[in-house]
């Protein structure tokens, strides 16, 4: 397998790392991790309208470069002695972007981030470089937010996407020994009872219960089907 470990030195990060050295990767896998710098402009408004001030100098610039490349060694010296092909390198651009452009330039099965990264609104909006990932990315992304693996649930709603992820369960062996749990949700509208005429209230009512037994059991059938292809294709899933 390709893995695409997307790293920034926040905690959530650190969080991927070790997520990545404890599982069970099959051999001749490889990790390649990327680590981005945004470039700062030159000359940045404070504020709206307000005049611009000087952006990072090329000082801090070059420390930053420095950390991270510092950083970047670190880790791959963790995933190494994890037993991982592990290489990488630092780049400059828009996080999200160069990300999605490596993973397919690496051809990744893959793709790694932590839930929470560095950035100057990071606090407004947690994870917005992962959030994207998983939007744009040419590959599943796992957001790391611990650093195992035990239990997996797993959503079906029986579309092609719930089948394509699936698959990824059965084959995958970095879910080997995993415990799974398979929900499927049934959502049926609830009807409004503001302006009903008192003659038909009890009507609604009732094809409302009869909609969501059917649609509860069209999604119980769906979840024993997916658990029981897992079971099937996995005998170590419990």
């Amino acid at each position: 397998m390709r893995a695409l470990l997307a790293y920034d030195a926040s905690p959530g990060a650190d969080e991927a790392v070790s997520l990545l050295t404890t599982m069970p990767w099959p051999p001749g896998s490889a990790v390649r991790v990327v680590t981005v710098v945004e470039p700062s402009a030159a000359m940045v408004p404070s504020a709206p309208f307000a005049p611009p001030e000087p952006g990072a100098s090329p000082e801090i610039e070059a420390q930053i470069l420095d950390y991270r490349e510092t950083e970047l060694a670190r880790v791959l010296g963790v995933l190494r002695a994890s037993g991982l092909d592990a290489g990488g390198d630092v780049l400059r651009g828009r996080p999200a972007t160069i990300l999605v452009d490596e993973a397919n330039r690496f051809a990744a099965d893959l793709i790694v981030a932590g839930s929470r990264g560095h950035g100057p609104i990071a606090s407004l909006v947690p994870g917005s470089v992962s959030a994207e990932l998983v939007d744009h990315a040419p590959c599943p992304v796992l957001v790391a937010r611990r650093s195992a693996a035990q239990r997996v649930l797993f959503a079906s709603d029986g579309s092609l996407s719930a089948s394509d992820a699936e698959e990824v369960l059965v084959q995958w062996p970095i879910f080997n020994g995993t415990t799974m749990r398979v929900v499927s949700v049934a959502e049926v509208i609830r009807p409004w009872h503001t302006g009903l005429a008192p003659t038909i209230y009890r009507q609604v009512v009732d094809a409302y219960a009869k909609d969501l037994e059917a649609a509860k059991s069209e999604h119980a059938a769906l979840a024993r089907g997916a658990a029981g292809r897992l079971r099937a294709g996995r005998p170590d899933r419990r």
